[in-house]
């Protein structure tokens, strides 16, 4: 199998400026929890780093902006890659910023074609690295400045010049290292394996593992998620809001009688003049309905309401749920541990659920 890597660089940095362009070129930081998660080079030229605590950032760097985690936004990046790699194959596994591509059928012009059409319909930049085994394809993808194509019999030197700071491994390993002389990977592999066992202990058979790899690789793929697509076309556009809630209203009918709901919603709007808008709602409500969606999608056209008369919607329903009502019965055996079980539910359900789960 051939993989391909494909790596987004200061990934929270690039959704930001491209939500807010007034922020490029600026030192930017984005935080969560108090801890710096990803950092713009601006901010790093200041000794701005990730996993930082915010506090030391601030210090460091008293102009930077600081800008919290948007978990949202960030979710719908994900979906958009993920959506136009599934265009490109269908066998696709994420990890982290990471995404790995089977490319075993694409050909080396046509994945230097990927980066550009992921910079067209996701507005993103790229770094792709492909290789036979998954490590490397991931070092290339982090090493090159656009692609990077690996041939098979140039792996192993390949591997040997990786320099330590790229292994995925935590600092105090790399520093142990160091401090030994070692910089390349080719100077690890010298040592006996011994070494790893006695020195690194369980880090040490680890990194082993790695390096030594596998020859047959299999990608953990990604499930690609079923949707529900709903095309509706006025003969008389519709220049009330009630109108069009009232034909959105008839499409949805029976969706309470489902025992999964959708917990994305992409609306799709097409104008008289031409003109279209789209608007995504993530339906976070602990119980999710055909109304909740009626109330959302209605706040949303009063705020377009000045736009022209509707010639035609689609609606795409995806990621479908068993129904949280239905699901808060499967947590009952959390209660021993009440903080735990709070937090879980509030992170995945939203805080008005806590009443319903505990009643």
């Amino acid at each position: 199998m051939r993989i391909a890597s494909i790596y987004f660089p200061r990934l929270l940095i690039q959704i930001k400026t491209k939500k807010d362009a007034s922020l490029v070129g600026k030192p930017v930081a984005v935080h969560y929890s108090r801890r710096i998660v990803d950092v713009s080079q601006e901010a790093e030229k200041h000794g701005v780093k990730k996993e930082m605590g915010l506090r030391q950032a601030q210090s460091l760097c008293p102009e930077c902006l600081f800008i919290p985690l948007d978990r949202e936004n960030l979710e719908l990046a994900f979906k958009e890659i993920t959506e136009t790699l599934f265009s490109i194959t269908p066998s696709i596994e994420r990890d982290g910023d990471f995404f790995f591509l089977d490319v075993a059928h694409i050909s080396d012009e046509g994945i230097k074609n990927i980066r550009g059409i992921i910079k067209e319909r996701v507005g993103l930049e790229a770094k792709i690295g492909v290789a036979l085994r998954k490590f490397l394809s991931k070092m290339a993808s982090i090493l090159t400045d656009e692609i990077l194509i690996i041939p098979a019999e140039k792996e192993e030197e390949f591997l040997k010049e990786i320099p330590i700071d790229c292994l995925p491994f935590n600092e105090d390993l790399k520093k142990r290292l160091k401090l030994l002389g070692l910089d390349k990977v080719e100077d690890i592999l010298r040592l006996p394996s011994s070494f790893f066992y006695v020195y690194l202990g369980k880090d040490g058979i680890n990194l082993l593992k790695l390096l030594e790899g596998s020859k047959e690789e299999r990608l953990i793929p990604i499930v690609e998620d079923f949707k529900e697509k709903i095309e509706l076309s006025f003969d008389v556009p519709k220049e009330s809001i009630y109108d069009v809630l009232s034909e959105i209203d008839r499409v949805l009918d029976g969706f309470d009688e489902k025992r999964t709901y959708p917990s994305r919603v992409e609306l799709f709007l097409l104008f008289t003049d031409n003109r279209t808008l789209k608007k995504e709602f993530l339906l976070k409500e602990e119980n999710a309905s055909k109304d909740v969606l009626l109330i959302r999608i209605k706040a949303f056209l009063e705020k377009i309401k000045d736009n022209k008369p509707l010639k035609g919607l689609t609606i795409t329903l995806s990621e479908f749920e068993r129904k949280r009502g239905i699901q808060l019965g499967l947590f009952t055996f959390r209660k021993r541990d009440i903080l735990s079980t709070i937090t879980f539910l509030r992170k995945k359900y939203g805080r008005g659920v806590i009443c319903e789960a505990f009643r």
